[in-house]
Parts: C-alpha cells; sequence; structure tokens
C-alpha cells in the first residue's frame, strides 16, 4: 500500500523508537509520534507507561485536541501485541488528508539482541483523529464543526449541546416542531423572542445582564422568520439566533466566556472578545444547514 509521505516517516520514526526501546527493555509500552504543520515530529510518552488499554485511551484524549485543534497534521499510536508466542507491533497511523491507516508489523530480537522487523500488513480504517469534531445528521437539518469541541449529553434528544475549551464557548442548538401557516410566521418569531428575552434575564439573574441588537425579521421569500439578538453578562457575551419556518423552530445559542474579568476587562471586553465570537458564528454558520419548511 502506498502510504501519505507524512504517514511514511512516522512509521518509519516509530520503528526507530521500538528497535531502540525493544533492545534496551526486551518490551515497548504505549506511545505516539505526532507531525506538526513544520514536519516536526513529537513524541508522546506516559509517565509510567504500560501496555494497558487505559494507556491508549490516555494517548487518544492527548492527540485529539491537538488534531481537532489544528496542531498537527498527522500521528502515529504505537501499540504492542503478543500472539502465539509472536510480538507484533501496531501502528495506527492517521493524516489529515490521506486518512487512516492501521500497519501491523512482527518484531523480534536477533542472536545479537538487535530488534528486527518482519513485513508489514496494512489495512484502512475510519478516521477518528482529524474527521469533524461535530457531525450530527438529524431529520430536519445537519451540523458540522472542526476543532476541539465536544458534546456534552443530556436528557433532551431535541437539544444539543457543544463545548470547545479553545475558544471558551458553548453553543446550544434545539429543534421544536410547529404547524402554523405562513402569515403567522413573524407572530411566532415575535413570541420566541420574547420567551428568549425573558430566559436571559433569568438564567442571568444579578450579573449584569444585557441585550442589544435585536432583529424580528420576514425574509423576502416569506417562507421563513429569523429572530437575533446579541447580550452580555459579567462573565460572558452571547448570541441568539431563531429560525421560525411552518413545521419548525431551530434555536442557536452561542456563548463565550471573558478571561481576567477584572472592573478593566469588563470594560474592554468587547473590544477583545468578540472578534472571537465573530469567528466562531462564522464557522457555526457554515456548519449548519436545514431546510425549509
Amino acid at each position: 500500500m502506498d502510504l501519505h509521505p507524512d504517514q511514511s516517516n512516522l512509521l518509519e520514526e516509530a520503528e526507530v523508537h521500538i528497535e531502540r526501546l525493544v533492545e534496551e527493555t526486551g518490551r515497548f509500552p504505549f506511545f505516539a509520534l505526532t507531525l506538526d504543520q513544520h514536519a516536526n515530529v513529537s513524541p508522546l510518552h506516559l509517565v509510567d507507561a504500560t501496555d494497558d488499554m487505559q494507556d491508549l485511551l490516555k494517548l487518544l484524549r492527548l492527540i485529539l485536541p491537538l488534531a481537532r485543534g489544528g496542531q498537527i497534521n498527522a500521528s502515529v499510536i504505537c501499540a504492542p501485541m503478543s500472539m502465539d508466542n509472536a510480538n507484533f507491533a501496531i501502528f495506527d497511523l492517521e493524516h489529515r488528508e490521506a486518512g487512516r491507516v492501521l500497519v501491523t508489523s512482527q518484531y523480534g530480537r536477533d542472536s545479537s539482541g538487535r530488534c528486527m522487523f518482519g513485513g508489514r500488513e496494512f489495512k484502512r480504517d475510519t478516521p477518528r483523529m482529524f474527521g469533524p469534531a461535530v457531525d450530527i445528521r438529524h431529520a430536519e437539518f445537519t451540523f458540522t464543526l472542526d476543532g476541539d469541541w465536544i458534546r456534552v449529553s443530556g436528557s433532551d434528544p431535541d437539544q444539543f449541546t457543544f463545548e470547545s475549551r479553545v475558544n471558551r464557548t458553548s453553543i446550544v442548538l434545539s429543534i421544536m416542531p410547529i404547524d402554523v401557516s405562513q402569515d403567522r410566521l413573524i407572530e411566532v418569531a415575535k413570541k420566541l423572542a420574547d420567551a428568549r428575552r425573558r430566559a436571559e434575564r433569568e438564567t442571568h439573574s444579578g450579573s449584569n445582564v444585557k441585550l442589544e441588537d435585536a432583529r424580528i425579521h420576514l425574509r423576502p421569500s416569506g417562507d421563513m422568520a429569523e429572530i437575533e439578538y446579541a447580550g452580555s453578562d459579567d462573565a460572558s457575551i452571547f448570541r441568539f439566533f431563531g429560525y421560525v419556518t411552518r413545521r419548525k423552530i431551530l434555536s442557536l445559542w452561542v456563548s463565550t466566556s471573558t478571561t481576567n474579568n477584572t472592573l478593566f476587562n469588563r470594560a474592554f471586553r468587547h473590544i477583545r472578545d468578540r472578534p472571537k465570537l465573530k469567528r466562531v458564528l462564522t464557522q457555526i454558520h457554515k456548519g449548519l444547514k436545514f431546510s425549509i419548511p
């Protein structure tokens, strides 16, 4: 199988690491190598690493935010395996563009104690590091996001919550089925906007909540009403977007936490934090697709 050059380089580097470890200790634990945008290879070793599956999960948790955050372009996770008195190395190679390949290679030591590798077996597999961090396929909409976003579990099947540590941002996306005539879209949108404003003031009670830039309008096509407002409190700035069609209400709430929340920083947070929120909103709107009605 022809590998991407980056994957080939990582595979060769990983074999060198294993050879050294086996010659020094007779074995090797789970470890990983990553490749950044400048073609620099960096090892990831766990303290007191073993060949326990929990170590594999720890490596995945270390690599995933690097991959989703765009800090690396490729990785290889190296795992030992023994079967029928033979030792094997499993190389889980994944590349941002070339996908994921599993490579299995038997290894052993010759009479001089030197580690030697045998032939390689290759198998393509589904990417898990560099795919979309969020990929929701709902009957009424699709939603995809790249980066370090994770979905936060909840009990409501029609509400989807996501968080990003890098962006210090939370997203709440919800869908509610309705059945209204087209001439009532603005009426429903106004009721939704009033309910949202009341909820914001109740949720942020006592934290100097401010709501501004409210807009409600009907699209020129007449088939969808849109709601939008901006807000802030002592700890965050946020935006709300609502879309009302004859068949559904789709709500999108996005909140970015502010940092160093002193009085001075609060006074200038709109200048500092709104560009970040704007970039996140651009990504969100690009990833959200829904049908009308």
